[in-house]
């Protein structure tokens, strides 16, 4: 057994080995580096909606958040410059609708039972409009009426 396949069992060596079998300790000069992964790179543009500040064009994907470094752009130009406020406005609505999106999702995923329920509510209503409105008998009492018979019988199946 040489020296070198005994240095291999015992220990890893991850700059080789020298002509005598050691474990290099140092890389070689002449050696080509190995790119390491860039450990932001998982983080690093998630949002990519909000890249670019939409009043100014200015470009935030160096940032490591981008979002974060247009929202805090709009707000430090909100009060100079109108195209910037307006920008933050529509900014913040944008994050609303996000934000209830998600949170409409979560509950739904919490209360999965009620949102069956919602849905079947909503479909037996549309149904129950059109057979309505194609018998000629369409009205608000008649259409509350069945629809409330429907969730009955859906209840009772569920």
């Amino acid at each position: 057994m040489s020296v070198q396949e005994n240095s291999e069992s015992s220990q890893p060596a991850p700059y080789g080995y020298t002509a005598t079998g050691r474990i290099r300790k140092k890389p070689l000069k002449s050696s080509v580096r190995v790119p390491e992964p860039n450990r932001y790179e998982a983080s690093r543009n998630t949002n990519v909606r909000f890249i670019n500040c939409s009043a100014c064009y200015k470009d935030f994907s160096y940032q490591f958040d981008p979002h974060r470094a247009v929202w805090k752009h709009l707000q430090h130009f909100a009060s100079k410059d109108p195209k910037h406020e307006e920008a933050r406005d529509t900014f913040k609505k944008e994050e609303r609708k996000e934000k209830s999106r998600i949170h409409a999702a979560n509950c739904r995923a919490r209360n999965v039972r009620k949102a069956k329920r919602v849905s079947a509510q909503f479909a037996a209503k549309a149904k129950i409009q059109r057979n309505l409105r194609r018998a000629g008998e369409f009205s608000e009492e008649n259409l509350k009426k069945l629809l409330e018979e429907k969730m009955v019988e859906w209840d009772i199946e569920n």
